[in-house]
């Protein structure tokens, strides 16, 4: 980890400090390594700083994309996130430029589970059970496990009735 850093980095002491932070973690080595230069050198000491960064030198509504992302969950169709955050498509080249997600397949995902737990981590309860019952209601004709799942996640009372029908 510290030769990778090294090789990036021209001043050891940063590097060494970057390597301690990563905790050896080779995503969010490289995701330091990169920002350091947008933030002024200053080193971020977790995951989650490090994408709170990030989302800081995005516009409201690519966050609320990816805030949105968060709640499907690593992996997600565009059509659910459409019904999700009006116009998301077109944020999608945005957060993956700023190395959030990445296009695969049919679908997106996010570039870490980290990456997706630091987003998902930071939205307020009210707006998490808000996108969860969304996406409820978009999978009610498509998947009942996955209904159940984000009625659960809205913590609404519900869900135990939905994860009833889903195992039928």
């Amino acid at each position: 980890a510290l030769a990778l850093a090294r090789r990036h980095l021209h001043d050891d002491a940063l590097a060494r400090r970057c390597v301690e932070r990563s905790g050896g973690n080779p995503l969010f080595l490289l995701s330091l390594v990169r920002d350091l230069e947008p933030t002024g050198g200053s080193v971020p000491a977790s995951v989650d700083s490090l994408v709170a960064a990030r989302l800081d030198r995005l516009d409201a509504e690519a966050v609320a994309t990816v805030q949105a992302a968060s709640v499907l969950g690593r992996r997600f169709g565009v059509d659910a996130l459409g019904h999700l955050v009006v116009g998301a498509h077109g944020h999608l080249a945005t957060l993956i430029a700023a190395e959030l997600l990445e296009p695969d397949a049919e679908a997106y995902l996010f570039r870490h589970d980290l990456v997706r737990d630091a987003v998902y981590g930071a939205l307020l309860p009210d707006a998490k059970a808000a996108l969860h019952r969304r996406a409820a209601s978009w999978y009610r004709d498509r998947d009942p496990l996955m209904v159940a799942r984000h009625l659960d996640g809205a913590r609404d009372p519900d869900a135990a009735a939905a994860y009833l029908e889903a195992a039928r």
